[in-house]
């Protein structure tokens, strides 16, 4: 079942996917990646891989256990990226959960904000990754965690879903980096957010629901950063 595909890696770490294995997690590389690097930190944690990660880390230590292999994933794929000849990568890596996780194991993405892979397939991919769908990783310290802004929605957020699918992205600041924002958990709402339009993550130009349109323009957008067009 691909729901349970991840155990796969957490049992058989000498999968050629690995790029980093001990006794408490191990870093992969995404079999279907949606950027130009995009690899997953899977805890192995028995009391907490089945837990909604949202839940699992409410709990402080577990968050900062994660939160360095979560840097040395963002290590090791600058590294890598850097043989490749790429370089000016600051703020160009997220990490970050799914509020609605398609895979049963807790699992931490890392990616290049690039978007430009041929896995990227669908308006539901993308907004996956560059809208409150994607929860920032800093976001889920439970040190710093405004309970408020985790939000059980109610009729009245029901009533506003028309106004989610207009501000479905996250804001940028002069980094590039993403700001935070409120925690969603309704399904109805989130859902609505996978539907809404299309934005640039880099520049917020509209594509509507053009998702051949967005393709094209991410292209470009890679193609000014690093002189060159994405190769994957």
């Amino acid at each position: 079942m691909f729901r349970l595909a991840l155990e796969t890696y957490i049992k058989n770490p000498r999968d050629p996917s690995v790029v980093f294995n001990d006794d408490n997690v191990v870093i992969i590389k995404d079999k279907f990646p949606k950027s130009l690097r995009h690899y997953l930190v899977i805890p192995k944690s028995n009391k907490f891989t089945k837990q909604h990660p949202i839940d699992a880390f409410e709990d402080d230590e577990f968050y900062l256990l994660v939160k360095g292999y979560v840097e040395k994933a963002k290590q090791l794929l600058i590294e890598d990226l850097k043989k490749d000849g790429f370089k000016d990568l600051d703020g160009y890596v997220q990490a970050g959960v799914h509020s609605i996780p398609s895979m049963n194991n807790i699992h931490v993405h890392v990616m290049t904000k690039d978007f430009a892979s041929k896995c990227m397939k669908h308006k539901k991919h993308y907004n996956s990754f560059t809208s409150r769908f994607f929860v920032n990783f800093v976001d889920l310290n439970p040190l710093g965690r405004d309970i408020n802004k985790v939000k059980h929605s109610t009729k009245e957020d029901e009533e506003d879903e028309e106004d989610e699918e207009e501000d479905s992205s996250y804001s940028s600041d002069d980094s590039g980096n993403f700001k935070s924002q409120l925690i969603e958990r309704d399904p109805k709402i989130l859902e609505n957010i996978l539907k809404s339009s299309l934005i640039c993550c880099h520049c917020g130009q509209g594509f509507g629901s053009s998702f051949v349109k967005l393709k094209d323009h991410l292209r470009l957008e890679f193609k000014e950063k690093f002189g060159r067009p994405p190769i994957h």
